[in-house]
């Protein structure tokens, strides 16, 4: 029998799972991939780069990105060359950027389906007592 703060980690687990699903699943289509498995590491790649952007105004480089992700400098150069030939970074100095003509192209509803699964997560883990 489950006690109840491993229910509630059960809980709050689910949440979380789902409401990563969802956003990666939508991310998988806005990069125009239908596993969502292979848009897993390039996704995280983007989301530092989007992010380091937003924080500093700077781009990231190749060094920076393999040290926030831990993946390998070949590895995040391999993902970065690919997302710069499909439009969705740009090189900017001796860096990256996220690119902002791909973002535009984005169907809003990619980011309302992400914006409601944060929001019910956000919903269901208030209740949650951990």
């Amino acid at each position: 029998m489950r006690t109840p703060e491993l229910e509630a980690r059960r809980r709050a687990a689910a949440a979380i799972s789902k409401m990563a699903l969802v956003i990666t699943r939508s991310s998988a289509a806005t990069f125009s991939e239908s596993a969502i498995m292979s848009v897993v590491p390039p996704l995280i790649t983007a989301m530092v780069i989007r992010l380091n952007e937003a924080e500093t105004g700077n781009p990231s480089t190749i060094s920076e990105l393999a040290r926030q992700t831990g993946f390998s400098r070949q590895t995040v150069r391999r993902q970065c060359d690919d997302m710069i030939a499909k439009g969705i970074l740009e090189r900017r100095n001796e860096g990256v950027i996220a690119s902002d003509e791909f973002l535009e192209q984005i169907d809003p509803a990619h980011f309302r389906s992400v914006i409601q699964a944060i929001r019910e997560a956000a919903t269901e883990l208030a209740d949650i007592e951990l």
